[in-house]
């Protein structure tokens, strides 16, 4: 097999460098400029990014967030959004949503706790659920092999002729009847996303658990670095690591009992809301952490 010449890779980086200067080539935007910016702009083409945290930290509010306001901050770009999800049905993450738009919370929502949904209420449900009928999100409700999940992306790729934006749980996603299996699972999606990624018409977002090691008592002494996760926190971490072109860890300090302002060294918040996102790895940038607010009461992640 005859290699890349050096002039072949010259004339393809300038390509990239003209590309990104006459808006041929952009970025995907988030719901948060803070994030934007600690990213160079939004998620690229052709990646792959790893989002963890504890149960409770956040992932499914931020992963929620950024799906359904995708196709609003990116205009001017054609793609699909293929959401894989089996934890929660499509019509429970809608309801979610309908929350996070039209602040009707949940036991109003559902008729619960001695409340009742309004006529007006109802009107402001059917307005919202009206203005997203159209958008092109797709819900795949069933476990899948790490070759299936390949094979999907690819059919709606062909069928569609749009670039895919695919979003998935990799611990409930596919099955494993061990923890060995699990594992092995993981190695062979990061290395099939990684060969079907090089072809730049789609983007993989994965949720991913984090291991017990952040909740050691030897991590949580307060004001020390080793307050804030690393890779070694995720599940398989070697793998989904190297596969990933961003990780990205949502920690919420106050749900391992911080108090104050005695997270890691920095010495940050740790109130009940506090949300920190830390960006432990980017390609195209330096690992950072951004501080966000948690505001479970109307299903989103917010700018502090």
């Amino acid at each position: 097999m005859e290699g890349k010449h050096i002039s072949i890779a010259t004339q393809e980086a300038k390509k990239l460098i003209e590309d990104r200067r006459d808006g041929i080539i952009v970025p995907l935007k988030t719901p948060w400029e803070k994030l934007n910016k600690s990213i160079v702009g939004g998620f690229e083409w052709g990646t792959m990014a790893t989002i963890g945290g504890l149960s409770g930290a956040g992932k499914t509010a931020f992963i929620a967030q950024l799906y359904r306001n995708l196709h609003a901050l990116n205009e001017g770009q054609q793609f699909i959004v293929l959401f894989f999800t089996f934890e929660m049905t499509a019509a429970k993450l809608i309801l979610r949503d309908i929350i996070a738009n039209t602040k009707i919370y949940r036991e109003y929502l559902l008729s619960a706790l001695g409340h009742t949904i309004s006529t007006q209420q109802l009107i402001s449900v059917d307005a919202f659920l009206e203005s997203i009928k159209d958008l092109e999100i797709y819900f795949i409700e069933d476990t899948q092999t790490p070759e299936a999940y390949i094979l999907i992306c690819r059919e709606y790729y062909k069928k569609y002729k749009k670039k895919i934006v695919a979003i998935g749980d990799h611990s409930l996603l596919f099955d494993g009847v061990n923890e060995d299996n699990d594992r092995g699972m993981l190695v062979r999606l990061s290395k099939q996303i990684m060969q079907l990624k090089r072809e730049e018409w789609s983007m993989h977002f994965l949720l991913s658990q984090l291991n017990r090691d952040i909740e050691k008592a030897e991590r949580r002494h307060p004001c020390s670095p080793m307050n804030y996760p690393d890779k070694g926190c995720l599940f398989a971490s070697d793998a989904l690591y190297q596969a990933s072109d961003y990780v990205l860890i949502l920690h919420r300090p106050y749900l391992l009992k911080f108090v104050g302002d005695t997270y890691g060294p920095d010495k940050l918040s740790t109130n009940i809301e506090d949300t920190y996102i830390h960006i432990i790895k980017q390609r195209e940038g330096v690992p950072s952490i951004l501080r966000m607010r948690a505001n479970f009461k109307e299903m989103r992640i917010e700018s502090d």
